[in-house]
């Protein structure tokens, strides 16, 4: 019987593994659905047409007229906006935009009964699955469509939003409280605001709520509008390539460089998924990697080896 080296033994270990990293690669892509995107999993209060817009109470009816996301991307945000925020100081939108961070924009009021509080939920624990701190590489601002709406309600929901940050990280983040704004104001300056990035909502004059979309919008840090994550949950790795897309590479480090690299943007859905062939190619070339450090020390130990049993035999030899 032919017996095997320790070498070839270690090479055809490692085209088994190239194989199979490739074939997992292809098979996370498969389960993905390629380039068909599903909305079957989008919550029931929350269905998604064919053009991309999100009901936020179901087929459409009177109370949804124009309530839908209008794709902006690309168009700037009006920066001269006036607001107050959560302190009932004077701000304007570009006070938030300072050239270098995106800025995540979360539309809602705070007084919202149902679809607010899920998104800003939402929007948490993305923060948190990505775990770096509002203010560290962008900013999340939040603008209220009511115009009836106070600094002190601001402030309220400011608060809980803040509370449930501190709980989960013990106090740690100290730049959350500055990076994330709850602003109020005029219904020209929200409405102008929301107008521009897209946001479509009605006011429902029976009830006295509004009718909105589930959706957040990030801009670039000079106030462009970049990309939209519909919904109300919001995986970390569409929240971390977003902040990467509207930033042209700047926030996000080096995972975000991979995450770029494997996953695309669709405006369809809002979301990002996997690139098939990118995939393969990255996870063949970590099996490479791997495997040639490992070949390395193979080699290297090896040699070690050989050298103590040369000492042991000159050593017997004298």
């Amino acid at each position: 019987m032919r017996r095997f080296g320790p070498l070839t033994l270690l090479l055809s270990l490692v085209a088994v593994l190239l194989l199979g990293s490739t074939g997992r690669a292809a098979d996370i892509a498969d389960a993905d659905g390629g380039e068909s995107h599903q909305t079957a999993d989008a919550p029931p209060s929350q269905l998604l047409s064919t053009d991309g817009t999100i009901m936020a109470n179901g087929p459409p009816d009177a109370n949804l007229e124009g309530v839908r996301v209008y794709d902006q991307r690309g168009k700037q945000l009006p920066l001269d906006l006036t607001f107050r925020d959560a302190n009932g100081r004077d701000v304007t939108l570009g006070d938030y935009f300072d050239g270098e961070r995106p800025v995540v924009l979360v539309f809602g009021y705070y007084k919202c009964p149902m679809m607010c509080p899920l998104v800003l939920n939402g929007v948490a624990n993305a923060v948190l699955g990505i775990d770096r701190e509002p203010g560290d590489g962008y900013r999340i601002v939040n603008i209220s469509i009511n115009p009836n709406e106070t600094p002190e309600d601001a402030q309220g929901r400011k608060t809980r939003v803040m509370d449930q940050l501190n709980a989960a990280k013990d106090g740690a983040w100290k730049r959350a409280d500055d990076g994330w704004a709850f602003l109020v104001g005029p219904e020209a300056s929200s409405s102008k605001a929301a107008e521009a990035a897209g946001f479509g909502y009605k006011y429902l004059p029976q009830s006295g709520e509004y009718s909105h979309a589930a959706v957040v919008v990030v801009a670039s840090p000079t106030g462009m509008v970049s990309r939209y994550l519909y919904g109300n949950e919001f995986p970390a790795r569409d929240l971390t390539l977003a902040l990467y897309d509207a930033s042209d590479g700047k926030t996000g480090g080096v995972l975000a460089s991979i995450l770029f690299f494997c996953y695309e943007y669709h405006a369809s859905d809002g979301k990002y998924t996997p690139i098939a062939r990118n995939l393969m190619s990255l996870a063949g070339a970590a099996t490479v990697v791997a495997l040639t450090c490992v070949i390395s020390a193979f080699f290297i130990l090896e040699r070690r080896r050989k050298r103590r049993w040369q000492n042991e035999a000159a050593t017997v030899a004298l």
